[in-house]
């Protein structure tokens, strides 16, 4: 229920269904979820505190770290969460930020059929010229429409056209 109140924009009724469970992990997320929507980070990050084992909450610390430039902050949660494949996709870009492409490599191959992770080394190749890993990538991904878009880039860059407009 809480879902579906965020999706229609009643954020009220969903932090009465929050104030109905505050232990319960998965509304919590979404409470965090609300407050960071709204752009209330200490909010976020009080929920982040009471639940500091739960990867998806931790997950939203990491992306508020990240907007708000603590990267160090980020790779802590990043360090204590080296399993969880979304929290790792955040370090990937954190390191992609950072120029560390060999550090975001290392996380792609720890996660090579995770998809955002894979498109993140998408980025990493054509950055360093490296089309055909890139295009490795893209055939191995042929249904991720976000790395099937950095391949269009990519055959526009090399003037295939026709590979493009498939």
């Amino acid at each position: 229920m809480a879902i579906i109140a965020i999706r229609q924009g009643d954020y009220e009724k969903a932090r009465e269904i929050g104030k109905k469970f505050e232990n319960y992990a998965p509304i919590q997320s979404q409470m965090a979820t609300i407050a960071t929507k709204q752009g209330d980070y200490e909010k976020a990050k009080e929920i982040g505190k009471k639940f500091r084992d739960d990867a998806p909450i931790q997950s939203q610390m990491a992306t508020i770290a990240i907007k708000q430039g603590d990267y160090e902050k980020a790779k802590e949660i990043g360090e204590k969460f080296r399993n969880h494949a979304p929290i790792q996709s955040q370090m990937a870009t954190i390191a992609i930020q950072e120029g560390d492409y060999e550090k975001a490599r290392e996380i792609g191959k720890k996660f090579e059929n995770y998809a955002p992770i894979q498109s993140q080394m998408v980025t990493v190749a054509t950055k360093q010229g490296d089309y055909e890993k890139a295009k490795e990538i893209g055939e191995k991904f042929r249904n991720h429409a976000p790395i099937q878009s950095q391949m269009a880039t990519i055959a526009i860059q090399e003037g295939d056209y026709e590979k493009q407009e498939k």
